[in-house]
Order: structure tokens, then C-alpha cells, then sequence
């Protein structure tokens, strides 16, 4: 059974580098609990924070959120999938699934400016404005805003608590500590000693959260000094404490290594998430002492508690990622209301008839498709392969091919109505295609095998258009050393409806998932040897051996070089995953019942 739209699938991986060796994240991710342990405390990323952050609103919302769980989202590819933390999470990821990426991951969209390209990759989240006037020239419309929620609860109001710390200084100068500690930090030390005021020193990243906690129970204000933050938790939690912040905000961005992406100035703010009534800012040195003056007069006056709640609440954090996340579920749902998975493909519960009704109305809408047609080699290849995976989630239309497939839906308890292989599909949908008057392209099968099958297929279906034939070269991986580029080009100059497509599986589907764009507005068929089959090049099964599942036995016979492989050593792992199947759809009933 599909997954219901209020559950969330999660995926998060804290940020791992090596430091000073080869490898050497290994060794501190086995020493990291021990060390912990050591400290009395845990230390968290900003990714962490975030991470947790983000399933607390949404569980307050009352979204069931599962984390880090391959099978289920596997078993769900058109389920979307939300991706947080370091950009590593990235690497070698194979999940099928409509991804909404962020927070975190990258600096600067150079560093991945081919991200979104990914038809995987769908939305792309960034905590703050200026993060996101900086990624939407790269990442389009996919650049989204979304914020970490700052809990109430967890950050009391300390207002009425007695105070002994007139300013708490926060100091996260990263940079350019050399120009920065003697031409601001010092100075501002100096004036509040020489106002007979008393401050502590926060240095960023040596410090425990319990004594952050103490420190503003005892503080009147805060001095925030960073060159610039995607969100700021730390000086937030100061906010929902009813601490008013003085901050350095030089209007830059900063980071040093800027240069490796862009020579441009790039607004950026230290303090994203601010307004009058949560303290003051300064640009720099120059007018630290007067904005610094002016805060202290005002200093009752401030409610940044008040900004925090209205602001930076878990109500608005989980609304702005659901609105993304459920963004992705509606177009993906639509079309597979009913269907049947069996591994990780889902099928149209269709007859041949309404197949064919299908690709009429999709022909009809002018805006492309796909229909493929999976049988046991393609459940298999799906299981292994993250890229045939996704090509059969992103299938306008999925047939079942073969009666392996039809009695294991049958196991499955969600049986398919009957067989519509390709070759079953192939001689009705060139029919109808002649009645309509549709512009047809064959394209497969090897040299002047497309061409004899036009002809005969024009002789026997009167009125028929076959606008074009081709026998390209096609490889995987895609566009590289074949003529993918050519042969659609081919295509788009013929100007067809439909297009059958005979490369064999999963060539077939994956040239129709890449340039599915390209070749719209005309619908694309995997037929696999159909055309072969209509040229009289193979001849197809008998009806008997079809209906009993052996029409692999028969091609075999026909073809044992080229398909042993394929039918005696891969696809027999077909009946793991049917296992596999059984096994997940008795814990879901057994779950269902409670029993």
C-alpha cells in the first residue's frame, strides 16, 4: 500500500571530513562516543540542530516523520524523500524518489551548480533571504526558504531573573581574527570596561549548552560578533530568552573562501532573522560606540521574546517544509491512484483496452509521455539499478509484461486485471494509430529492421503514417560514445505522435526517460522486439507458451547467446524479491490488526 501524504520521509547525515589524514574521519566517527562520553555532554552540529529542529515541528504538526529508512522509501519510489545535513549525504545516493533537499549542504551554488538538474532533485532549501537571493539565479524556482524553529520552552524568559552579567559576549569571529580582535573586539571591550560594566567572553565552540543556558539566565544583553549567519541559532536562543542583542553586521559576505566561486560583493546579514524590537545592528567600528549607546538607553524597551514567538515557531517551520515536501506528492499520486507494486515498480491495474484508451488521451493532450512495459528482467534491474528506478517512477504508463509479473500481483493480494506486454500492445496501437491518423517513427532493432517493419505494417493497416525509421547506435551510459543526440534530433524533425521505441531493455527506457522532453510533444512507447516481431526478423512465442509463462523459454531457445545470462542467472533473484514483497505486506497487515 502507497504511503499516506501526512507521512515524512527523512534522511540525515552529519557532516564527516577527514581532518589531518587520509581516512581519518573513520577513526573519530568509532572514537566520537567515548569522547562524549568524557565530556559530560554531546556536541552538536549546526546540521544537528537543524535536523532536530525540523522533525520536532513536524511531529508537533502531527506528521508521522521516519528517519533514514532505505527499504521503506525503496518500496515508495514516487514517495518524496527529504534530504538534511552535510553535502556527503549526496554521494552515491540511488534513491528513486522526488527529493526536497536542505537545509544545509552547500556554501554556494558553484559548488554543485548542476544539482537541480537531477529530475530526482525537486526543491532546494535555504534557511535565510540572503542565502536565498544567492541560489536562485543557479537553482530557479527550486530555491525555497525554510527555518530552524526555535522552542519556547526549551529557552525560557529570563527578563525578571536576577542579573549580574550586563553583556554577554558572543564572540564567532572565524575569520581574520588577526584584524578583527584589535579593530573590534578589543574596542568593544574597552568600552564596556570603561562604562564600569560587567561582561563574560563566549568564544564559539568551547563551550557546553549548559553553560550558554546559565550565562543567559545571568545576562542583561548581548554583544553578538559574527561575520555573517544562514540563521543565527545561537544569538536566537538569546532572542527567546528575552536577551536583547547588539550585533555586528557588516552587510557582507565574508567567508574567505568566496573567491573559489564568485569575485562579486555578496550581501549578507549575522543576524538573517531580526527586527527594531530585538536590539540593534552596526556595520563596523565606526559606529559601534553610537549604536552601542543607544542600545544600552533602550535596553528595557526591547522584546525580542516577542519577535521569536511571532517569527521563528514551530507552526511556521514545519508549514514552510510541508509546503515543499507535500508540493512534490500531488502530480506523482495523481496518476498512480491505481496501481500495484512488485519490487520496487508500480503497474497500471489497466486491460489491454484501457491501455490503449491511455495513450489516446495522452497523444491527445499534446504535452508527451512514456509507457513502458515491465516483466521480471526489469523488477530485477529496477532493484539494482538507482537510474532504471527512476526512469520507471517518472513512466506516464506502466504495463505488465509477462505472467510472472500477473501471478505475482495475484500473491500480492492487488492482482492486475490481465497481460499487456509490448508486443501484445505493439499491432492494436499501431491500428488505432491509423485510424486516428497519428504520424508514427519506429526506431530499433538493427539495420533496415524499423524501415521493412514500416512497410509491412503500412500494408496492413490502410491509412497509416509511418513518418520515419532509424536503427541508431545506442549505448549506455547515454550520450557518450553512441547517437542518442542524433536520433532524437531524427525524431523531432519527423514531427511524430507516437514514437516506438525498440532498443531493448533498459536502453529503451532509459533514452525515453532522458529525452522524454525532448521528443514531447509525441508519446514514446519501449516495445522491445516488437518491431523485430513486425519485420519478421524474430518470431514471436506461440500463444500457449505466452499464456504460461514461458515465452522467456522460447526466446531463449530462439536467442541463447545474447539472453542466457539474463534469464538463468539474473532473473532468478526475482523470487527474492517477491519474498521480499510477501514479507513487507504480512508485517503491514499484521501492523493494520495489531496482531
Amino acid at each position: 500500500m502507497p504511503l499516506p501524504p501526512d507521512t515524512v520521509l527523512l534522511f540525515y547525515q552529519e557532516p564527516e571530513r577527514d581532518r589531518f589524514l587520509p581516512g581519518d574521519r573513520h577513526l573519530r566517527r568509532a572514537v566520537r562516543p567515548l569522547v562524549r562520553r568524557l565530556r559530560g555532554g554531546q556536541s552538536v552540529s549546526g546540521f544537528g540542530v537543524w535536523f532536530r529542529s525540523l522533525v520536532k515541528s513536524l511531529q508537533k504538526a502531527g506528521v508521522k516523520v521516519v528517519v533514514n529508512d532505505r527499504r521503506l522509501a525503496l518500496r515508495n519510489p514516487d514517495h518524496p524523500v527529504g534530504l538534511v545535513g552535510a553535502p556527503e549525504i549526496l554521494e552515491g545516493w540511488d534513491l528513486p524518489n522526488p527529493a526536497l533537499l536542505g537545509p544545509g549542504m552547500f556554501d554556494h551554488p558553484s559548488q554543485r551548480p548542476h544539482l537541480m538538474k537531477d529530475p530526482r532533485f525537486r526543491r532546494y532549501l535555504v534557511t535565510c533571504a540572503w542565502m536565498e537571493d544567492l541560489f536562485t539565479p543557479a537553482y530557479g524556482e527550486a530555491c525555497a526558504r525554510w527555518y530552524g524553529a526555535i522552542d519556547l520552552a526549551d529557552w525560557p524568559d529570563t527578563r525578571r531573573l536576577a542579573k549580574d552579567v550586563d553583556v554577554l559576549v558572543y564572540d564567532k569571529i572565524r575569520w581574520s581574527r588577526d584584524r578583527y580582535e584589535p579593530e573590534l573586539l578589543k574596542p568593544a571591550l574597552r568600552f564596556l570596561d570603561e562604562r564600569g560594566l560587567t561582561y563574560r567572553v563566549l568564544a564559539y565552540g568551547h563551550y557546553q549548552q549548559d553553560e550558554y543556558r546559565a550565562l543567559l539566565r545571568r545576562s542583561r544583553s548581548m554583544l553578538f560578533l559574527c561575520e555573517h549567519e544562514t540563521q543565527g541559532l545561537a544569538y536566537q536562543e538569546a532572542l527567546a530568552s528575552n536577551v536583547p542583542v547588539l550585533a555586528w553586521d557588516s552587510g557582507e559576505w565574508l567567508d574567505p573562501r568566496r573567491g573559489e566561486w564568485t569575485e562579486a560583493v555578496v550581501p549578507a546579514s549575522s543576524v538573517p532573522y531580526f527586527s527594531e524590537e530585538c536590539g540593534r545592528r552596526f556595520r563596523g567600528a565606526d559606529d559601534f560606540e553610537q549604536t552601542a549607546r543607544e542600545f544600552l538607553r533602550d535596553l528595557e524597551r526591547f522584546q525580542p521574546r516577542r519577535y521569536v514567538e511571532r517569527e521563528l515557531s514551530h507552526v511556521g517551520s514545519a508549514r514552510l517544509y510541508l509546503e515543499q515536501y507535500r508540493a512534490l506528492l500531488p502530480q506523482q499520486r495523481a496518476r498512480r491512484t491505481n496501481r500495484t507494486r512488485v519490487g520496487p515498480i508500480e503497474i497500471d491495474s489497466v486491460t489491454l483496452q484501457e491501455a490503449l484508451e491511455a495513450i489516446e488521451g495522452m497523444v491527445a493532450s499534446r504535452k508527451g509521455g512514456s509507457v513502458f512495459t515491465p516483466n521480471v528482467d526489469h523488477v530485477v534491474n529496477a532493484e539494482r539499478s538507482p537510474e532504471f528506478r527512476v526512469a520507471y517512477s517518472e513512466a506516464d504508463l506502466s504495463l505488465v509484461d509477462g505472467m510472472p509479473i500477473l501471478w505475482a500481483s495475484r500473491l500480492l493480494g492487488e492482482p492486475l486485471p490481465e497481460k499487456v506486454s509490448g508486443s501484445d500492445l505493439f499491432e492494436p496501437l499501431i491500428a488505432l494509430a491509423a485510424r486516428r491518423g497519428w504520424r508514427v517513427f519506429l526506431t530499433g532493432g538493427g539495420e533496415g529492421v524499423a524501415h521493412e517493419a514500416g512497410r509491412r505494417l503500412t500494408s496492413r493497416h490502410p491509412g497509416l503514417q509511418v513518418v520515419g525509421t532509424d536503427a541508431p547506435r545506442i549505448a549506455l551510459p547515454l550520450g557518450q560514445a553512441d547517437q542518442s543526440e542524433a536520433a532524437v534530433q531524427r525524431v523531432r524533425d519527423a514531427q511524430p505522435d507516437l514514437v516506438m521505441v525498440g532498443f531493448g531493455s533498459p536502453k529503451q527506457e532509459l533514452w525515453i526517460h532522458r529525452y522524454r522532453h525532448a521528443l514531447a510533444p509525441a508519446v514514446a512507447v519501449a516495445c522491445g522486439a516488437s518491431i523485430d516481431f513486425a519485420a519478421g526478423k524474430v518470431r514471436r512465442a506461440p500463444a500457449w507458451a505466452s499464456s504460461h509463462g514461458l515465452e522467456w523459454a522460447y526466446r531463449l531457445a530462439q536467442e541463447p547467446r545474447r539472453l542466457w545470462r539474463r534469464y538463468l542467472v539474473n532473473d532468478p533473484r526475482f523470487l527474492l524479491i517477491l519474498g521480499s514483497d510477501l514479507v513487507d505486506r504480512a508485517s503491514a497487515w499484521r501492523s493494520s490488526t495489531g496482531l
